[in-house]
């Protein structure tokens, strides 16, 4: 697996999130209390970029829900 650096640890507060291109694909990072999560930048049902919506806790809700 590779592993490639997009954003550094300040770039994104705790209870944030950003998006990012990396390779060619947009990442959505979230930052939950000091751990990142990334994830495809799409909602899988409407395929509207998820960091357009809100992030409530640990869920991140598509704009278009």
């Amino acid at each position: 697996m590779n592993y490639v650096s997009i954003a550094a640890v300040s770039d994104i507060p705790p209870g944030q999130m950003k998006t990012f291109k990396a390779q060619g694909q947009e990442v959505l990072l979230v930052n939950l209390d000091g751990k990142f999560h990334a994830m495809n930048n799409k909602c899988p049902h409407a395929h509207f970029p998820l960091g357009k919506g809100k992030l409530d806790g640990c869920v991140v809700t598509c704009p278009m829900h």
